[in-house]
């Protein structure tokens, strides 16, 4: 049973025993970086067109009004965009080690 631990006489009652498997483990890393690769790519294009664009609304008073409004919700909007590409990759990489771990476990098991 390579690459899936269970524990014997374990498990929810009515169920039985809790199967880890390893390889879909790290199935769900590989999926994972997926998403990540998207909004990570979302995010580049976007902060490269507003870069393009250049700021809009002048220097003058009212130009800088309109920078204020627009400053913090697009600052919110890059943190947003690389927080959720940060989570994705930490919880591909928190996977990834399960699936590790569950290998090293039943290794160490059958030595």
């Amino acid at each position: 049973m390579a690459g899936k631990s269970t524990t014997p006489g374990s498990g929810i009652p009515g169920i039985g025993p809790i199967v880890v498997d390893a390889e879909a483990l790290g199935t769900i890393s590989e999926y994972l970086q997926v998403p990540s690769d998207t909004v990570a790519k979302a995010l580049r294009t976007f902060q490269s067109r507003v870069v393009q664009i250049g700021p809009a609304w002048g220097s003058d008073s009212m130009g800088q009004t309109i920078e204020a409004q627009y400053r913090q919700p697009y600052n919110d909007l890059i943190l947003l965009l690389q927080d959720l590409v940060d989570g994705f990759d930490e919880a591909g990489t928190k996977f990834s080690v399960a699936s590790h771990n569950v290998n090293a476990t039943e290794e160490a098991n059958r030595s």
